[in-house]
């Protein structure tokens, strides 16, 4: 028996389930030191592990 429930349900599941992996995505690229570093014109050095002007 088709269920109007079962279907927003499941819609509404899918998109909370979407919004937060953005959000963790958003939230990794914001604290990565490299990403950050590259933002603001800096060269990041891998060895020393340092955002170098």
């Amino acid at each position: 028996m088709f269920s109007w429930k079962k279907v927003l349900f499941g819609g509404l599941a899918m998109v909370l389930s979407l919004v937060v992996l953005f959000v963790a995505g958003m939230v990794f690229l914001t604290l990565d030191p490299k990403d950050n570093c590259l933002d603001y014109g800096g060269r990041y050095n891998e060895v020393t592990q340092t955002c170098e002007k």
